[in-house]
């Protein structure tokens, strides 16, 4: 009777994956274009292309070897092809894209010229590459993140104004831009202190913007890292107060799904992957999975939640390097990309698409292919939903 009991409590306490958690996704990448420095940021446009920022200079083709000059912004065709005539350069590393509905880039982070013309952290350019002239906003540090939902453009980084035309507002960590001109929406202020945003997602069932980073106020209330606020007016959610994953683990990324926060965090001793459910006030944090490294970027799709950083061999107890699946459940998938090379700075961009998992970031290169820094995995094969630490 007790070896009974002991043995439901240990498959009580064992991970079930989802039936429906299967990762459809290979682990062999495509033959994709390869840029010589880091890739922060991925973003698709509406004629099916890839859009990517970062440090590099130039990108290679994996087949000829033929190096191309692109500033750290880069354009992929629906097959994967460079995009000749797609060039807008920029002077500094590019780390947030997004696109609007109307097919407008808005690219964030530490450059003064985008496109030819003086765009201080912030642009926005036409499908074609140019400059969009009527567009002007001035963040006065870094922008991490990027989001154009519900009528505004948020930006979220390590700024405490934003200028337009010769006037300042004080925007600490986010603001609500005009997308079509870039004024600040002067009613929408989240009023973040002690820090400065770095990610954000809309969460659009209950109209509201998620925002993480190393903030510890919002509002005048003391809020460690992880907020929601309203999209219409910036007001903080004050009936959701999502517990810390731990004294020191500010959030690099965050995503929305099914009703879920999943964040990826450093400190701590190492990284961590986490989530929080969004219709539940209290004790909203489901799990958290830690890292023997940082865990820096996060995409959601399908049930299933991708995860990449720096991690070295111990993701949960699991043999995982640089990107890891789990099901909404916390349950870490039989999904393992054979990276080589150092792990560290590992993968800094996720995006989970229909026809592939992109990733970008300073990884040197995967086995069986010449993909570094940049891969596409197509959504070609199934993998077991289960593993074994």
């Amino acid at each position: 009777m007790r070896l009974a009991t002991v043995l439901v409590a240990l498959i009580a306490l064992s991970p079930v994956a989802s039936a429906s958690a299967v990762v459809t996704y290979g682990t062999e990448p495509s033959g994709t274009q390869v840029p010589n420095g880091r890739v922060y940021a991925i973003t698709r446009d509406a004629a099916g292309g890839t859009i990517i920022g970062g440090t590099f200079t130039r990108v290679k083709n994996p087949v000829t070897g033929t190096w191309v000059n692109r500033a750290r912004l880069a354009r992929f065709a629906a097959d994967g092809s460079l995009d000749p005539d797609w060039n807008p350069g920029a002077d500094g590393t590019v780390r947030a894209l997004t696109v609007s509905d109307t097919g407008v880039l808005y690219v964030g982070g530490d450059f003064t010229t985008v496109g030819g013309i003086t765009a201080p952290r912030l642009a926005a350019l036409s499908p074609s590459g140019a400059a969009v002239p009527d567009f002007s906003a001035t963040p006065s540090g870094s922008v991490r993140d990027l989001a154009v939902v519900d009528g505004g453009l948020y930006v979220a980084g390590n700024f405490g104004t934003v200028s337009r035309a010769g006037t300042s507002f004080n925007r600490v960590g986010v603001a609500k831009l005009d997308p079509g001109s870039g004024a600040v929406f002067t009613s929408w202020n989240a009023r973040v202190g002690m820090g400065r945003v770095v990610a954000l997602a809309p969460d659009l069932e209950r109209g509201q913007l998620v925002i993480g980073g190393n903030f510890k106020k919002v509002a005048g209330a003391d809020v460690l890292f992880l907020a929601a606020v309203n999209l219409a007016d910036g007001k903080r959610n004050l009936s959701w107060n999502p517990p810390r994953i731990c004294d020191t683990c500010n959030l690099l990324d965050v995503t929305v799904g099914d009703g879920k926060v999943f964040g990826a965090a450093a400190g701590g001793g190492g990284g961590r992957a986490a989530a929080w459910s969004l219709t539940e006030a209290a004790s909203s944090r489901l799990w958290i999975r830690p890292a023997d490294g940082d865990v820096q970027a996060v995409d959601y799709r399908d049930g299933i939640v991708y995860f990449g950083g720096h991690f070295a061999g111990d993701f949960y107890g699991y043999d995982r390097h640089q990107l890891a699946a789990v099901d909404a459940e916390g349950t870490v998938l039989d999904f393992r990309v054979p990276f080589t090379g150092l792990d560290d700075p590992g993968i800094w961009a996720i995006l989970a698409e229909e026809d592939g998992l992109y990733i970008g970031g300073g990884f040197q290169g995967i086995y069986g292919s010449k993909a570094a820094r940049y891969g596409v995995f197509s959504a070609a094969s199934e993998v077991s939903p289960t593993d074994t630490p």
